[in-house]
């Protein structure tokens, strides 16, 4: 595996994130305590470079609903019930 960049920063980057993340989280639900801890993992920027970008994902405890913040839209995860896109 090849890291570009400073793998500190990236670091950095992440907890940074998190943070805020977390925060909109805890602002958006009545209780957010999470199940787990929270899941990081990259996904493709889309762009030429060939880059990646950090997403997080939050499971709540008491109801079990997830939650993803992700900078690429994720269209496939915002159908309804009934299969319509909600945007």
């Amino acid at each position: 595996m090849q890291v570009i960049g400073d793998y500190q920063q990236h670091l950095e980057d992440i907890d940074a994130l998190a943070d805020i993340t977390y925060k909109d989280l805890c602002a958006s639900v009545h209780s957010a305590e999470l199940r787990c801890p929270a899941m990081i993992f990259s996904i493709p920027s889309g762009d030429q470079r060939g880059s990646a970008l950090f997403c997080i994902m939050y499971k709540l405890e008491d109801d079990g609903d997830t939650f993803i913040y992700s900078p690429v839209p994720l269209v496939h995860l915002e159908q309804d019930q009934a299969g319509e896109v909600e945007l």
